[in-house]
């Protein structure tokens, strides 16, 4: 009888361990710290780091998701038995399935990424919200951009696109409200906004990448090792400095078309040191203009060689200013 008593006792407690270890589990995923869904298939998220073919249940594959920091995605399957362990944290391409499967993954909204570098760097190139403070706003963090071979190889990951043009739909010739809030489509042609620019890049140095593509399929980059832009009171003044790649350096040649500490102008707000006309208005491009510029990122979209003088996408230092360059992206990332 005795013996019957302490066998029952025993295998209660074994429950006992095994329920609350199942409830912890779910308590760590239901808090907020990771979503669930039922019966969803990854349809498209690239290889899986880890491969766990013969776990016996949803709660072991849980279990090593939660052991290893480094994972933000795993799926189970009851059929098959098989957990898959994914490093990226960008919601992958889903689909409803019949089968028994599940998909884990951790709220990034939980996480509270400052900015682009707080983002887990086996991700992918997306949209992210960022919480720099209290505000947050989305963001096209650039995940995977290395100097695509060329001599000099440089990283620049984990980084806040800020600029980007690539096919010309998306019009640039815009006032000073819309450059400072920001227009455009993160997915495609943007430009970030003059006051989340100035937010992010007061928040320690920064650096500045510059990628610049030609219509003949050429590739060329500039990098600055410090950049910041000022506050609204000081319309948004650019400061560079340090200047290294394969492009030319279109932003700091000395002299009365130096863009470096100049303040923004645009179309309806003139902040040039020319006094004959407003340089942004004449070369059709918002810009940290002097008197006026050496490059024109944010110009006419007009399709590579022009006659017009200066008014497209140039780079002086690369292309010349009758040269409208096919496609630019402008980012920048902690040092």
């Amino acid at each position: 009888m005795m013996a019957h008593m302490l066998s029952t006792l025993y295998w209660s407690l074994i429950r006992l361990m095994i329920c609350d270890h199942i409830y912890l589990i779910y308590a760590e995923i239901q808090k907020g710290k990771f979503l669930t869904d039922k019966n969803i298939n990854i349809l498209s998220a690239g290889r899986p780091t880890e491969v766990y073919i013969e776990e016996r249940s949803l709660m072991e594959c849980s279990r090593r998701l939660l052991n290893n920091d480094d994972i933000c995605v795993a799926s189970y399957d009851t059929e098959t038995h098989m957990c898959m362990m994914y490093t990226f944290c960008f919601s992958p391409l889903i689909d409803v399935s019949n089968t028994e499967t599940f998909l884990i993954q951790r709220d990034l909204s939980v996480l509270r990424p400052r900015d682009c570098s707080d983002i887990h760097q086996g991700s992918l190139s997306g949209v992210y919200t960022i919480y720099p403070t209290d505000e947050q706003f989305e963001v096209y963090c650039d995940m995977d951009t290395s100097g695509p071979g060329w001599t000099v190889i440089i990283t620049i990951i984990n980084s806040e696109v800020f600029q980007r043009r690539t096919d010309g739909t998306i019009d640039f010739y815009q006032g000073w409200y819309e450059f400072e809030i920001g227009f455009g489509h993160l997915e495609s042609e943007f430009w970030l906004g003059n006051k989340y620019i100035h937010l992010l890049t007061s928040i320690g140095q920064k650096k500045l990448y510059i990628y610049l593509e030609d219509f003949e399929g050429n590739s060329r980059y500039a990098e600055y090792s410090d950049f910041s832009i000022g506050d609204a009171t000081t319309n948004y003044t650019l400061n560079i400095d340090g200047y290294n790649g394969t492009a030319g350096d279109s932003l700091m040649i000395p002299g009365d078309r130096n863009q470096n500490g100049m303040m923004f102008s645009t179309k309806d707000r003139d902040n040039d040191r020319y006094s004959p006309y407003n340089c942004a208005q004449k070369y059709k491009g918002a810009w940290w203009h002097n008197g006026c510029h050496w490059a024109n990122l944010n110009g006419a979209y007009l399709g590579g060689p022009h006659l017009s003088f200066a008014d497209g996408i140039n780079w002086f230092t690369w292309k010349g200013y009758r040269y409208s360059l096919k496609s630019t992206k402008m980012m920048f990332n902690g040092n």
